[in-house]
């Protein structure tokens, strides 16, 4: 690798704070120093939680006291893993795993049904992280089924998670919904078609669905590019320096009131949350996010 190679080479050209995170915001972290970035008794439910950024996601979770996390996924194996991890965090946390394939729209009801059975009530924190990438291919090459698979997950999937998560509720909804987007949602990325669309789209569904109901928290955030399956073979391996617990980090501050100014907009893991705040009023009055 080149002497010159710069890592922060995609990430700091989409950072619109002068500060840049890739690793934990010791701002964000949930301590006992600091109970604002706590969330005790809350339950958050987390689709593709047990493995990469969703993992990331549930043990930054668990070090903030909630109550409950429900990690679902499409293998009953990681799931189990990550509960076993999760009880050494914090071994008060009641961890529900569940099976599911996001795809299944009865499944996902069904997650709903047993998470309420479980812990008497809804999840007041629900992220859509589940999510599908196709390998690097050109549209002529590329089998139409395999193409849709993206669409199916990615935005069929956090549909459905939305829909029966607001259809539990009734008219008037309340909690947080989390969308775990992506800043390539932004862009034309040859050969990945699929994933860019099918990304822009589900950000375009948070912003629908924060104008249909007001009294919902809605946001899309950029997990940053972390070191997973999905990057462990493509162009952006190298670039792949962000902690997985950033994303945790950022949705634990999205559940607060204090990121109110935010809702129905997307924001970045590598963005200062400080320097964004001291903008707020702007970012409101220009629907900046």
């Amino acid at each position: 690798m080149s002497a010159n190679f710069d890592a922060d080479a995609y990430s700091r050209p989409a950072c619109i704070t002068k500060t840049m995170h890739r690793e934990p915001n010791p701002t964000l972290s949930p301590s006992p120093a600091d109970p604002s970035n706590t969330q005790s008794g809350m339950i958050i439910l987390i689709t593709g939680g047990g493995t990469g950024i969703g993992a990331g996601i549930t043990k930054t979770f668990a070090l903030a006291k909630e109550t409950g996390v429900i990690v679902a996924g499409r293998r009953l194996e990681p799931l189990e893993q990550i509960a076993t991890s999760l009880k050494r965090i914090n071994s008060d946390i009641n961890v529900l795993t569940l099976q599911v394939d996001v795809n299944d729209n009865k499944a996902v009801e069904s997650l709903f049904d047993k998470a309420k059975a479980h812990y008497g009530r809804l999840p007041d924190v629900v992220v859509s992280n589940a999510g599908y990438i196709e390998k690097p291919i050109l549209v002529c090459k590329q089998e139409t089924n395999d193409w849709w698979k993206g669409f199916e997950v990615n935005l069929k999937g956090t549909y459905s998670l939305l829909h029966h998560f607001i259809k539990g509720q009734g008219d008037d909804p309340v909690g947080t919904f989390v969308s775990v987007g992506s800043a390539v949602a932004g862009m034309n990325p040859p050969t990945r078609s699929a994933y860019a669309i099918s990304k822009l789209a589900q950000q375009r569904l948070m912003e629908c669905t924060h104008l249909e109901y007001p009294t919902l928290r809605v946001f899309t955030i950029h997990p940053g590019i972390v070191a997973t399956p999905f990057t462990d073979d493509g162009e952006l391996a190298p670039f792949a320096k962000d902690h997985p617990e950033l994303a945790g980090q950022l949705i634990g501050y999205l559940a607060q009131s204090r990121a109110d100014y935010a809702r129905g907009g997307y924001i970045s893991v590598n963005w200062d949350v400080l320097e964004i705040e001291a903008n707020k009023k702007r970012i409101v009055n220009e629907n900046m996010l």
